[in-house]
C-alpha cells in the first residue's frame, strides 16, 4: 500500500510538473507576445510623437506665414489711409475732379474741389447716370461714350462756361471688357480764356 501511495504520489507530482512546464511555456510564449506588443506600442509612440512634432511645427509655419501677412496687411492699410488722405487734400485743394461710372455710366464716385465751378458738390451724383447729369454736356457724353467703348479719351471739354482738360480711361476685365470708365479732370479756366 506504500507502494501504490508512492506511485500515486509520483504520478501527481509528474502531472504537476508537466502542468507547470506547459504554464511556463504558455507565460514565456505571454512574455514573448507581451514584448512585441510593447515594443509595436513604443513604435506606434515614436511615430504618433514624430507626427505631432512635424504638425505642431508646420502649425507654426502657418501661424508665422498668418502673422506676417496680418503685419504686412497693417502696413498696406496705414498705407491706404495716408493714401487717402493725400487724395482728399490734393482734390479738395486744387481744381480737380475725379469721377468713376460703371459700365452703364452710373456713378461710382465724384469727388474734388473742381466740381465747384459746375455747381456741383462732392459725392452729390453718385448713383446718377452720366448721361442724364450732363445731358445738356455733348463734349462730356461723347468722351464718356468714347470711353464705354474702351478707347482712353484725353481731351479739353467744355461744361458750363468752363474748360477742362479731362481724361476718360476705361478699366477692362479679364476678357477685355470695360467694367468702368476712371477720370479726371482739371479746370483749365473760363471757356472765353481759350
Amino acid at each position: 500500500m506504500m507502494l501504490m501511495l508512492a506511485l500515486l504520489i509520483t504520478s501527481l507530482i509528474l502531472v504537476l510538473i508537466a502542468r507547470i512546464v506547459s504554464l511556463s511555456r504558455k507565460c514565456s510564449e505571454l512574455h514573448i507576445r507581451i514584448d512585441k506588443s510593447c515594443a509595436e506600442l513604443g513604435k506606434m509612440q515614436r511615430d504618433f510623437e514624430s507626427q505631432v512634432l512635424a504638425r505642431t511645427a508646420a502649425i507654426k509655419k502657418v501661424n508665422e506665414d498668418f502673422q506676417y501677412e496680418i503685419q504686412q496687411r497693417i502696413k498696406s492699410e496705414e498705407q491706404l489711409v495716408c493714401q487717402k488722405e493725400l487724395f482728399q487734400f490734393v482734390v479738395s485743394t486744387a481744381p480737380f475732379i475725379v469721377w468713376a461710372f460703371d459700365s452703364n455710366g452710373i456713378f461710382l464716385l465724384s469727388e474734388g474741389k473742381g466740381l465747384e465751378a459746375l455747381g456741383l458738390q462732392p459725392g452729390e451724383v453718385v448713383g446718377k447716370s452720366v448721361f442724364e447729369v450732363y445731358k445738356d454736356e455733348p463734349e462730356i457724353l461723347d468722351c464718356s461714350r468714347r470711353a464705354l467703348t474702351g478707347e482712353l479719351v484725353k481731351a479739353f471739354v467744355k461744361a458750363s462756361d468752363r474748360r477742362f482738360d479731362s481724361w476718360f480711361i476705361p478699366v477692362l476685365d479679364s476678357q477685355r471688357m470695360v467694367t468702368r470708365v476712371v477720370g479726371f479732370a482739371i479746370d483749365t479756366g473760363k471757356a472765353s480764356e481759350e
